[in-house]
């Protein structure tokens, strides 16, 4: 893995890069999983809450070997936890 995209009604929102080091790899059953964390800008929760209320969304990370889209259901999650998000840290 290294970028994460957010696509929101066709249009890419939201792009970040992961650096080498930052990412976790494991395998388990012959599979590879990949972790990675990265901190979001509040300059970037304009674009990401555009994202949250598009009416189609895609998250697609991307590696050396193409890409993968994330289910409909981990989107779902990342879009109701990007509000709580926001607005948890407008009331601080």
């Amino acid at each position: 893995m290294n970028k994460v995209a957010f696509m929101a009604d066709g249009n890419v929102v939201y792009e970040q890069d992961a650096p080498a080091q930052g990412v976790k790899r494991d395998t388990d059953d012959g599979r590879v999983m990949e972790n990675w964390s990265f901190k979001i800008d509040p300059v970037d929760y304009e674009k990401l809450q555009q994202f949250a209320v598009a009416k189609s969304q895609v998250i697609r990370v991307t590696g050396d070997k193409g890409y993968t889209t994330l289910s409909k259901e981990s989107v779902e999650i990342f879009s109701k936890d990007v509000i709580a998000l926001i607005k948890a840290t407008k009331h601080c």
